[in-house]
């Protein structure tokens, strides 16, 4: 009872509060409490938790596949609607763990002891929660968006800075809503505002739970001059736009590798390219692109803030592989399997 009064007082009253360490903590005791006890529990909870929550947003991806797969591939439909053992036998149930080891940036932060690891998996169950409802459904949200509010709410209480990516999901939550009323106004629907509902719902909830734990951190938080604490750490202009996109895209390459981003762009490009995973690609491209310049704006990124957004980049790698191979006949899939597990061993060995 000691314990879990703490963590509550530090949520309430601390920037970096226990409950990101409080899980670790509790492996460390029954298992390991040195530094490599540390480590295996950053990489057991919250590398294999944020794991499963990648292959879970990666399903997704492959339902959107299936939806068209009739048209693009006949072949293909009587094995993915199989009995579910089958399913294993399926390059797509593969692909997301391809691809969780061809990103190396989350092994480089989690051997740097930084906690924060843990955030990515909660962001990752977000876009899950969010992109399992259908945009044009008449029906009200209302389950749904208190889920993904309570999800943003732990995010800001896990680790502080990840507001900068809460506000920006926020932001394409209510851009795809107003896209997804116009289109059922448009189509003459009675109730075209039901996808209106989402955003206020899914913010209300978050704001609501964030007062109720951390009140007064929040005032604090209102009260701090923030833009002179961090100027130290902003990010210094040359003058020159094209120098400092250079700056910015060698620091991004330097971080994450030039595997991952060259990928995860190309994904996004992709993804946008297929009609069945169009959205999914606009969703993730705003909300990387928002994260990124809001951050920038305060100060230039440590090596753990990167996850800000290249985890965006490795979602994009993981629903446009998914999704991919489960368009292609079973070989092909495997295939595509077998390359990207190829690539993330060359990109382990240059780092070697």
């Amino acid at each position: 009872a000691q314990v879990i009064g703490s963590i509550f007082q530090s949520i309430a009253q601390s920037d970096y509060n226990l409950l990101a360490a409080a899980p670790v903590a509790l492996y460390m005791k029954l298992y390991e409490p040195g530094r490599l006890g540390f480590v295996l529990g950053l990489v057991t909870l919250y590398g294999a938790g944020s794991a499963a929550a990648f292959a879970l947003l990666c399903g997704r991806a492959a339902t959107s596949a299936f939806a068209n797969d009739t048209a693009t591939n006949p072949a293909k439909l009587p094995a993915a609607s199989s009995l579910a053992g089958s399913r294993w036998l399926q390059p797509e149930t593969w692909m997301p763990a391809a691809v969780w080891l061809f990103w190396s940036l989350p092994f480089v932060v989690a051997m740097r002891g930084f906690v924060d690891l843990g955030a990515i998996g909660i962001t990752y169950l977000i876009w899950w929660l969010y992109l399992g409802r259908d945009p044009a459904s008449e029906k009200i949200p209302f389950r749904r968006s208190l889920a993904i509010g309570l999800m943003l709410a732990l995010l800001f209480l896990f680790r502080r800075y990840w507001a900068f990516w809460a506000t920006s999901f926020g932001t394409v939550m209510a851009a795809d809503a107003v896209w997804a009323a116009w289109s059922l106004w448009r189509r003459r629907f009675g109730r075209w505002w039901a996808p209106l509902t989402a955003p206020p719902l899914a913010g209300l909830t978050a704001a609501t739970t964030i007062l109720f734990l951390a009140a007064p951190l929040i005032v604090r938080i209102l009260l701090t001059p923030y833009a002179d604490i961090y100027s130290a750490w902003q990010w210094k202009s040359s003058g020159s736009m094209l120098a400092d996109m250079q700056t910015a895209i060698s620091d991004l390459l330097a971080t994450d590798g030039v595997v991952p981003v060259v990928g995860g762009l190309a994904s996004l490009v992709g993804l946008i390219a297929m009609p069945a995973t169009r959205r999914l690609g606009l969703l993730l491209m705003g909300q990387i692109i928002l994260t990124y310049l809001n951050f920038r704006k305060v100060q230039a990124p440590g090596i753990h803030h990167h996850l800000l957004w290249c985890s965006g980049l490795t979602a994009a790698v993981g629903l446009f592989a998914t999704a991919a191979a489960g368009r292609m006949t079973r070989p092909r899939g495997f295939g595509l399997v077998a390359g990207i597990v190829a690539l993330g061993l060359l990109q382990a060995a240059a780092a070697v």
